[in-house]
């Protein structure tokens, strides 16, 4: 299982690393992301399209998650970033976290993870891997998304955001709907 999740992050990295792209001169599409969490017996995938306001991960104290963290655009992606609480969410340092090209900038007791696009050589994408550890008892933090496309000529850049609620504590891994 391992090998074919390399597989695949090589198959999609060079993807989104080789498809070079063009500025169209309009664009009104907004950019799109994923993210994938694995770990604990838990395996689900996250986008845009998800109704976050509503849903609530609850992670095992201690227990170790991998994600992958993607955006995209059509028209290029000119910023991706990833927000956390650095008290409550520990990523593994080995291999390190993050990988160039992506960056990581510590403000108080939160961190960003950011990718950052080149207008002069627009690619549709970037993809982050990492392994985390959440920390603490009945614990309420969140991820955050937000992912800006250059759009376009105009400059009139679209932006994608989301922001997922997680409570760590002591009990499995699940996602909750909190509209139920």
């Amino acid at each position: 299982m391992k090998k074919q999740v390399v597989l695949l992050l090589f198959l999609l990295g060079f993807f989104f690393i080789s498809c070079e792209t063009e500025v169209p001169e309009v664009d009104d599409t907004p950019p799109t992301f994923s993210f994938r969490v694995t770990g604990d017996g838990f395996d689900r995938t996250f986008t845009q399209d998800d109704d976050f306001a509503n849903l609530q991960l609850n992670l095992r104290h201690d227990a170790d998650y991998d994600i992958i963290y993607s955006g995209a655009d059509q028209g290029g992606v000119r910023n991706i970033t990833l927000r956390y609480t650095t008290d409550y969410i520990e990523f593994d340092d080995n291999p390190p976290f993050p990988a160039a090209p992506w960056t990581q900038d510590f403000s108080g007791l939160s961190a960003f993870v950011e990718w950052e696009g080149d207008r002069s050589n627009p690619l549709t994408g970037s993809i982050l891997t990492g392994t985390f550890r959440p920390n603490g008892e009945n614990v309420s933090t969140s991820f955050s998304f937000s992912v800006t496309d250059f759009g376009g000529e105009n400059n009139d850049a679209n932006t994608t955001t989301g922001e997922l609620n997680i409570l760590i504590g002591d009990f499995n891994t699940e996602l909750i709907n909190l509209s139920n």
